[in-house]
């Protein structure tokens, strides 16, 4: 892919994320005034079990389909049988465990909550495992557009059906789980149906085979244990505040967590496109060249974003959540720092990933999750909420800096190289931006 087409195709993504963030920014502050503080960290807690479970099982086929789809070296047909035969066997494994879980284990993390809700939040798993199997097909094919309304339909579905079932029944919370999981219903129907129209559903036995199936997982495994593992970084923060603390801080922190994380949302939409793009270069100088280019434009775009959110981040929480959510503003300013680092992050771990140097991820994430845990055990006993914040702000600046360090190490890449704006960036946000403005105008 050039370099233009990779702008092009960043930008197309970058469009529907901002509008991800439109709606993900609606739906949050919307379900936040309805539900409270206490009933919103509830949400926040149920939700986690299904996703959670998701993030152990989910072997990083998503991942490896993408890899493997854009060197060609696995026919799209063939992964799509695959993924719905694997997506069907571990949605059935993964109810069974939650269940299990939920039984033995779910009053100690989620205080006073209607089990029946837990149950109904583990519905949502076949869905939620065929939206992470099947949507990395389209962004192997390089198909970011389909791609992108995916994950617009399940957010717009999610927050249509929430506002008109509250309108309706009284039971908030029950509403948000519902919505939450028909959410995801639709998002499937939407990926079967795009499937079947560029002639890519064709499920059959004779796709499954045992040899494409240890390739996906080869891979796969090494990215899902990465995942899980910064999973467990990003989240694990929620379940400790949920156990010393109550549902009322971790609503808190999961608006703090739900604002600071836009942030990344540049970094997701370049890094959708990067993976396929390094996995299917096979010049190591374009390569570079391209993340290095990213780097430095994300940094400084980025760094402005963070000044103005510092500057106005009391007045946005107080106007659009209202003052009962006060307490998120000092985790949000906490937290930005750490998702500023994140967001490059990202694009250094989808290098590494495109290279074939997964395995690294691997340890960063190892070393990221038992900090951050320590961290939280040492700290939220003692000053409450605001250790999950500072706790994760420090992890993630390390970790940007380990993948910093890697990153350097393989491609020799300087750190100016890295940081300092070139007359070649400026020309290529020029030339992307009227490619961009020309394919939407159709031209």
């Amino acid at each position: 892919m050039s370099t233009n087409s990779f702008a092009k195709n960043s930008l197309i993504t970058l469009l529907r994320q901002v509008i991800s963030i439109l709606l993900g920014l609606v739906f949050s502050i919307i379900i936040a005034r309805v539900l409270g503080p206490e009933n919103q960290g509830k949400y926040s807690l149920i939700i986690l079990v299904p996703t959670i479970i998701i993030t152990f099982m989910n072997l990083g086929i998503g991942m490896s389909t993408a890899f493997y789809v854009s060197k060609k070296e696995i026919e799209v047909q063939r992964a799509v049988s695959i993924n719905l035969f694997l997506g069907t066997i571990l949605a059935v494994l993964g109810f069974i465990g939650g269940a299990f879980f939920i039984y033995f284990w779910g009053k100690h993390f989620i205080d006073d909550v209607n089990m029946s809700m837990l149950l109904l939040a583990l519905v949502s798993l076949p869905f939620l495992f065929f939206t992470n199997f099947l949507q990395p097909v389209f962004q192997g094919i390089q198909d970011f557009v389909t791609f992108n309304k995916v994950l617009l339909i399940q957010q717009l579905s999610n927050l249509l059906l929430f506002v008109i079932l509250a309108l309706i029944f009284s039971d908030k919370l029950l509403v948000a789980i519902f919505a939450f999981l028909i959410s995801f219903l639709i998002s499937n129907f939407y990926i079967l149906l795009s499937l079947k129209s560029k002639k890519l559903l064709n499920f059959s036995w004779n796709h499954i085979r045992k040899k494409d199936i240890m390739s996906l997982s080869i891979y796969g495994i090494k990215a899902h244990l990465s995942n899980i593992i910064t999973f467990l970084n990003y989240r694990l923060d929620m379940f400790l505040l949920g156990y010393f603390l109550s549902p009322l801080y971790v609503g808190y922190y999961s608006v703090a967590v739900s604002i600071s994380e836009k942030l990344s949302v540049f970094s997701q939409a370049i890094s959708a496109v990067l993976l396929p793009s390094i996995s299917a270069s096979s010049s190591n100088e374009n390569r570079n060249k391209l993340t290095a280019t990213i780097v430095r434009l994300l940094f400084h775009f980025l760094l402005i974003v963070i000044i103005i959110l510092y500057a106005t981040i009391s007045f946005l929480i107080n106007i659009l959540f209202g003052e009962e959510y006060s307490n998120s503003i000092i985790l949000i300013m906490i937290l930005l720092p750490g998702l500023f680092a994140l967001s490059l992050e990202r694009i250094l771990s989808n290098d590494l990933a495109g290279r074939g140097k997964i395995e690294y991820n691997l340890y960063v994430s190892i070393f990221n999750v038992i900090l951050n845990v320590l961290l939280n055990l040492a700290l939220i006993p003692k000053i409450g909420v605001t250790a999950a914040a500072i706790s994760s702000s420090i992890t993630y600046v390390l970790s940007f800096f380990i993948k910093l360090f890697l990153f350097i190490k393989f491609t020799k890449v300087s750190l100016l190289d890295l940081f300092i704006l070139t007359r070649y960036d400026f020309e290529i946000v020029v030339k992307a931006s009227n490619r961009f403005l020309k394919f939407r105008r159709g031209g």
